[in-house]
């Protein structure tokens, strides 16, 4: 016959009674729930009373303002995101325009894509600096 061994570190949190004043442990866990999230109850092991704790006004206000927090900085996040897609949007269409201003001075036709020797000649003579000026 085999035996098995398992041994188990729980962390427990001391709490009173307020019926009692008797002092005994709870889990982390249980106490998280219990006594932060002030979701449920326990029974005393002592007197067997029923112990609850609610939240304060200020514990409350306290979560709201979190959750306002985290919203806008969520909010600042999104905005971020869409100035980016917005900068990248226009860094593209400068490019483009870059591109088509080139071809132009170069004597190209930006429908069909023919090359004009006197269209080339005529962008170098009379506008030189078509290509340079701002799009």
């Amino acid at each position: 016959m085999s035996t098995f061994t398992q041994t188990i570190i729980e962390t427990f949190r001391v709490v009173s009674c307020y019926t009692c004043g008797a002092r005994f442990g709870i889990g982390s866990d249980l106490y998280k729930r219990v006594v932060t999230d002030a979701v449920g109850s326990i029974f005393c092991p002592t007197c067997g009373n029923k112990t609850c704790w609610r939240e304060s006004d200020d514990q409350k206000r306290i979560k709201e303002l979190q959750k306002k927090l985290e919203w806008e900085a969520a909010e600042v996040a999104r905005q971020k995101d869409a100035r980016d897609v917005a900068e990248a949007s226009l860094q593209a269409t400068k490019g483009a325009v870059t591109r088509m201003k080139r071809r132009v001075a170069a004597g190209t036709c930006p429908c069909c894509k023919r090359t004009f020797k006197q269209l080339s000649a005529h962008m170098a003579d009379k506008h030189p600096n078509y290509e340079k000026a701002a799009p």
